[in-house]
């Protein structure tokens, strides 16, 4: 069964279920993803080339981009800003969390990261030589359509739109493809942008609805 079927099928939209999830996400990001940076910090610069320290805050700035979109989720889990309530705010947080978004999409476009991809192709007999070219197009492909959406998102956008977090499961539903619907090989990160994308659609579709309905 498919990474995303599993978890459609969890009741994702009981108030038990959201409170765990919320504890497991803030569990993850206390630790797993704070380790890793730290694990890296430990090392002595001295012992890392100017090729491995570039690699090192690339991989931080990734990590960074990725907590801070498990940040913003859970925050708009909560409480989804209205435009009026940030009116007076430094950051719009929509702006920002579509430019967290760009960066995640972007990142398609990276040789280490589309190597990464195709390396994991290959450990399955998918990509040979003879079809190399195949799929950096669907990487490219995947990269260009979700670009696309998001640039119909205005900059000036002051609250969540249903659009955004459907560019991020639809991102989650390429890599659980990449890593061929094995949950044992996904990032727990991703499973996580993926379930709160599906709850952050479910609440933005029942707002509309009570919207809609009380205009009616």
């Amino acid at each position: 069964m498919k990474i995303s079927q599993i978890i459609k099928n969890e009741n994702l939209d009981s108030p038990e279920e959201i409170e765990l999830l919320r504890s497991e996400i803030d569990k993850h990001l206390a630790t797993n993803m704070t380790n890793r940076a730290i694990n890296i910090c430990d090392q002595s610069y001295m012992q890392l080339t100017p090729a491995q320290l570039s690699v090192f805050f690339r991989n931080l700035e990734r990590e960074e981009n990725t907590k801070r979109i498990l940040q913003y989720m859970m925050s708009f889990l909560t409480d989804i800003p209205a435009a009026e309530s940030i009116s007076g705010e430094p950051v719009n947080p929509v702006k920002q969390f579509k430019e967290f978004l760009q960066y995640q999409v972007a990142m398609l476009n990276e040789k280490d990261v589309i190597k990464a991809i195709l390396r994991e192709y290959g450990k399955h007999g998918l990509q040979e030589p003879i079809n190399y070219w195949y799929y950096e197009a669907r990487i490219m492909d995947k990269r260009l359509e979700l670009e696309h959406i998001l640039s119909q998102i205005p900059d000036d956008q002051t609250e969540p739109v249903i659009a955004l977090f459907q560019v991020l499961e639809n991102l989650c539903l390429f890599w659980f493809d990449i890593g061929r619907e094995d949950v044992r090989h996904a990032r727990r990160s991703d499973i996580y942008m993926f379930k709160l994308a599906r709850l952050l659609q479910n609440k933005l579709q029942r707002e509309n609805t009570t919207v809609t309905g009380a205009m009616t």
